[in-house]
């Protein structure tokens, strides 16, 4: 298993689900914890510690991920017809997403922000679900991935962001079929500030940003 937390109640959670699958004799797992020395702002865990309480985060949290930011919850005053977007990060770049998506929200972007704990479980669940309606005929249904996109949502463009190599978060979007632009480090080597690091590999705020637009911009089109 792979976890890659983002606030300090995450890293208690998975060393616990780490710990449950080492003592597990028959369905036991190995599990690597993706960790950062990058200072969080526990703050920014607040909104979905209000909208779901402790238990339901950490219940999500486990299952791969959650809904950090609703922009309508955030925004009540985005117009009804505002181009919706999601941007999906991991572990340390939650920081970087929250600041584009509040910039987009007040530039009438329903930007939402979706964090990822654990892609290896998200994917694990796509794939043996699609895998499974195949094989055995069953209806095409995604589980936790139908939560982290509801309905209203399910065409919504996808901006992916992470530390790591830009296609690990890029299933996502094969969930429903829909737009992604993934952004991520995919080079190495280089030294610097957290800033112009991020900056160089266009992970930060403004680069963001700029893929939401674009993100909005070819889900218009189609």
């Amino acid at each position: 298993q792979y976890f890659e937390p983002a606030f300090g109640p995450e890293v208690v959670w998975s060393l616990l689900e780490a710990a449950r699958g080492v003592v597990d004799r028959h369905h036991g797992f190995s599990t690597y914890l993706r960790l950062t020395t990058r200072p969080v702002d526990q703050k920014l865990a607040d909104p979905v510690k209000a909208r779901l309480g402790t238990d339901e985060w950490r219940r999500q949290t486990l299952l791969g991920g959650y809904r950090l930011i609703e922009a309508s919850e955030a925004n009540p005053a985005l117009p009804p017809d505002a181009p919706v977007v999601q941007i999906v990060t991991s572990g340390a770049l939650v920081t970087e997403a929250v600041e584009a998506a509040k910039f987009l929200q007040k530039e009438e972007v329903a930007a939402n922000v979706i964090v990822v704990t654990s892609a290896r479980r998200l994917f694990a669940e796509l794939h043996d679900r699609r895998l499974s309606a195949i094989r055995d005929r069953l209806p095409d249904r995604l589980g936790h991935l139908a939560t982290l996109l509801p309905p209203g949502e399910r065409r919504a463009p996808i901006v992916t962001v992470m530390d790591g190599a830009s296609h690990a978060l890029t299933f996502m979007g094969a969930a429903y079929g829909v737009p992604v632009i993934p952004l991520g480090a995919d080079a190495f080597g280089q030294s610097g500030s957290v800033a112009d690091v991020y900056r160089y590999a266009g992970i930060d705020a403004e680069h963001i940003i700029e893929a939401a637009l674009l993100a909005t911009e070819i889900a218009s089109r189609s």
